[in-house]
């Protein structure tokens, strides 16, 4: 997401969180300018992400998984560009399973051809 777009991103915001290992997820911010409470005065918050519209860190949920992330890893929603985001990486995930599987086949060829 654009750095001027982060002043305005709001709780219950829609968001993709596109991540190469677990995804492409429509996710919901859940929380922006992240406090936490200060060890030993109760009452006192403190920011240590910074402000979101500064820092760009929020608390996005997805799939019942919490995460605090930055908006620059997030890109902004909607339905076209979760479409084309989800069948890219389906497509890549297949060719993936399928280079592996080649290459599963070839090892087995050389130790065959090799005599073990």
């Amino acid at each position: 997401m654009r750095r001027e777009l982060w002043v305005k991103v709001r709780k219950e915001d829609q968001v993709i969180y596109a991540d190469e290992y677990e995804g492409i997820h429509k996710a919901k911010v859940i929380e922006t300018d992240i406090r936490i409470s200060e060890a030993g005065r109760p009452g006192v918050y403190t920011y240590p992400y910074g402000k979101t519209g500064e820092t760009g860190t929020v608390r996005i949920q997805y799939d019942h998984t919490e995460i605090i992330v930055n908006l620059e890893q997030l890109v902004t929603y909607t339905t076209p560009t979760l479409a084309a985001l989800t069948r890219a990486w389906t497509a890549w995930k297949r060719y993936e399973a399928a280079a592996a599987e080649e290459r599963t086949t070839f090892l087995y060829l050389v130790g065959e051809y090799a005599g073990r």
